[in-house]
């Protein structure tokens, strides 16, 4: 096992079988049914192989210590960008109000102060961080390549047609429901909630070069 690990350090080791976390049976735990991860531990009780090859029933309360950097990167970072994002668009608003393309960027900016705070949630299974992200991720190069069509569309550059930014407004929604639905029913296989995520990233990947290469030629 990773020596440098948080559950190394937390005293797990590998080949460990967890049978209860914070007091309660481990397939009765939702994040690790779900996700096949756990946070927020407070306790666990395992069983590990003694030198001899017999099971030993084992049981350790989790520090969960937040350090500065983490405190730093995963709240005050985003946080502060959100609040930035949040401004910048305002005043873009009151310069801006009323034109069409304004009123996308200020949107793309939106979404994506939304989706950088988000992400401190979902990275703690937190239920609706994930939908943020599942719902707001595969959204943000498109609206910023409805904003490049609305915008260049006055120098009479093409960057996509109006349908087929609607037809990719619409996979979007539909893979939107998909991954909520993926994250709120629980009999739904963790093998599809991970097929959707792949989709989702697949759909951001592939709208960031989609707008480098519009704006590079």
């Amino acid at each position: 096992a990773d020596v440098f690990s948080e559950g190394y350090k937390q005293n797990l080791r590998e080949g460990d079988i967890l049978l209860r976390v914070n007091g309660k049976p481990i397939d009765k735990v939702d994040e690790a049914v779900r996700y096949g991860s756990l946070t927020q531990v407070q306790s666990v009780d395992l069983l590990r192989n003694s030198k001899g090859g017999a099971p030993l029933a084992l049981h350790y309360d989790i520090e969960n210590k937040s350090s500065i950097y983490h405190t730093f990167t995963q709240l005050v970072v985003p946080g502060a960008t959100f609040v930035f994002l949040a401004v910048l668009s305002l005043l873009l608003y009151r310069r801006r109000s009323g034109e069409r393309s304004a009123e996308l960027l200020i949107l793309f900016f939106l979404l994506v102060g939304i989706t950088y705070f988000a992400g401190y949630a979902s990275s703690r299974s937190d239920l609706i961080g994930r939908i943020a992200m599942g719902c707001v991720l595969p959204l943000i190069p498109l609206v910023f390549i409805h904003f490049l069509q609305v915008y260049l569309k006055r120098f009479g550059v093409l960057v996509l047609s109006t349908t087929v930014i609607k037809i990719y407004y619409g996979l979007v929604i539909l893979l939107s429901l998909f991954s909520t639905s993926s994250l709120m029913v629980y009999s739904w296989d963790r093998s599809l909630y991970s097929f959707i995520r792949l989709i989702i990233i697949g759909f951001f990947v592939f709208g960031i070069f989609y707008s480098i290469f519009k704006l590079l030629y």
